[in-house]
């Protein structure tokens, strides 16, 4: 968790979980990802809900990164969110 710059409150956070293909593919990930933060679509290599929902697998395909926004808006915002890409740089974002 990263606080984001010119706010008090909003915080970035980012979680990362195993993931296997045997265990849910693709499709059923986007569909559970979708129930929590609702539709999702393409971004590069990744998948976003908005400005502020980001979810990607390694390269290797063995994790899943999820990284949201929590409060916050603006230019500050989403130069937080693409550091946050750079430093997580074992994802395909």
């Amino acid at each position: 968790m990263r606080s984001l710059p010119g706010s008090a409150e909003g915080k970035l956070l980012a979680g990362i979980l195993p993931y296997s293909a045997a265990w849910l593919d693709k499709p059923g990930l986007l569909a559970a990802l979708a129930a929590f933060w609702g539709e999702l679509a393409p971004e590069g290599g990744h998948w976003t809900a908005g400005p502020k929902r980001h979810a990607a697998l390694s390269a290797d395909g063995q994790a899943l990164c999820l990284l949201m926004a929590a409060a916050g808006d603006g230019t500050d915002t989403t130069e937080a969110v693409r550091q946050a890409m750079r430093d997580l740089s074992d994802f395909v974002w």
